[in-house]
């Protein structure tokens, strides 16, 4: 017992030790902070990069980072430049295909790909969550044999014809439906404290990122990127949706009528809200592990 406590206590300390070394990577005129989390029994070849929801930051996705690395995987997580990365150091990099999406969700395309190449890695699996779904699509187009599967996680871009005020609109009521469920209707302290967290990032990245936040919730309101899903799926790269019956910020029943129509490769309804994988890590991370591993994913799996 006491052997394994220590081995159990010598995980986490290596874990907390990577996780707090935050490295910067140059990203044309702009730089960006990256997580790598290499775990002491690392098992599979392929590591994993958790892109980030609208607000979010790499500490929101702590505790989903470490049960990750604890399944032998390296695990990757980008922190966003708030300033930098100028519009005329992208039009630089911009192609006829690329010149259609928003400056904002091309500046984080751009940040995931220079992490990937910078990092000398191969093929990468994504957790691409909420906002992280358009930016990673984006990049895959982009530098398609980079990708190996992506897992759309409450993925923006994918319930059809949206604008910003009903988008502010679905934010507020799904914010409130979120403080209520995971704050003052909540018993388990585990999960207080991650809702806590996860709103205090969310905010503090808010305050500090007044101007480009809001260009970026226009520019999430204006991009979809279903057709992006045909083309990738095409291109080889495994495509899988789950999305949250109780999402409030994109409703399931949405986002399952489009996906159907691109065909991609599995989709699964879960219980919870947007920001669920957060809330239950233990619960969620297995299971898209498990995705990630699949040779066959059933379309309809749940």
């Amino acid at each position: 017992m006491e052997k394994f406590t220590n081995s159990t206590e010598q995980r986490e300390d290596s874990f907390e030790k990577q996780f707090s070394n935050r490295e910067t990577i140059e990203v044309l005129d702009g730089k960006v902070e990256v997580v790598d989390i290499i775990p002491e029994n690392l098992e599979k070849e392929i590591p994993v990069l958790f892109a980030s929801g609208w607000g979010n930051t790499i500490k929101s996705y702590k505790d989903s980072m470490k049960i990750m690395s604890e399944k032998g995987r390296r695990v990757l997580g980008v922190e966003h430049a708030r300033q930098g990365i100028s519009e005329n150091s992208l039009k630089n990099e911009q192609t006829d295909e690329t010149k259609k999406y928003p400056i904002e969700e091309l500046r984080k395309a751009f940040s995931i790909l220079a992490v990937i190449n910078k990092k000398n890695i191969e093929k990468i699996d994504v957790i691409a969550h909420s906002e992280g779904a358009i930016n990673t699509a984006i990049a895959a187009s982009i530098e398609p044999e980079k990708f190996s599967r992506i897992v759309f996680l409450n993925p923006a871009g994918m319930i059809g014809k949206d604008n910003f005020y009903t988008l502010t609109k679905r934010y507020i009521s799904n914010n409130l439906k979120e403080t209520k469920n995971n704050l003052f209707q909540q018993t388990d302290k585990t999960r207080k404290k991650r809702f806590a967290n996860f709103a205090k990032e969310q905010i503090t990245y808010i305050i500090k990122n007044v101007i480009r936040a809001n260009n970026e919730s226009k520019a999430i309101s204006e991009t979809d990127v279903r057709d992006l899903l045909k083309e990738l799926k095409g291109l080889g790269i495994k495509i899988i949706v789950v999305a949250g019956v109780d999402d409030a910020l994109y409703p399931i029943e949405k986002i399952n009528a489009h996906t159907k129509a691109e065909g991609v490769d599995g989709f699964l309804s879960v219980l919870g809200g947007h920001i669920e994988m957060s809330m239950q890590p233990e619960k969620f991370v297995p299971a898209i592990d498990s995705l990630l591993s699949k040779e066959e994913i059933n379309r309809d799996s749940n």
